[in-house]
């Protein structure tokens, strides 16, 4: 049986100064055509953010041509990648930038 492919990472903001506990982040590890592979979503309350995604090996045709999309929200303001993340061997670090108002739904 092949063990769990776990991808872990962190993230943080551009305007670190703007972040406020109890936001919201949510990552997706995704293929090159899109698919989603795992997801995750959790409360966070300091930055940077940690997080780890689990997928099962067998759903990933390509495993060096991997993504990550993350948004951090809160309220109606939100912090994303404004194009999807390259999962390198290490730990990525991703730093998330504002996005346009109704971005964050």
């Amino acid at each position: 049986m092949d063990d769990v492919l776990e991808i872990t990472g962190s993230v943080t903001l551009d305007e670190v100064e703007a972040f406020r506990p109890g936001s919201i982040l949510s990552v997706k590890l995704v293929d090159p055509g899109g698919e989603v592979l795992a997801a995750t979503a959790s409360v966070i309350d300091e930055l940077p953010a940690t997080f780890a995604l689990h997928a099962d090996p067998a759903q990933v045709a390509r495993p060096d041509r991997l993504f990550l999309w993350a948004l951090l929200r809160d309220g109606d303001t939100g912090w994303g990648t404004l194009e999807l993340a390259r999962v390198t061997d290490d730990h990525p670090a991703i730093v998330l930038s504002r996005v346009p108002s109704g971005g964050a739904q």
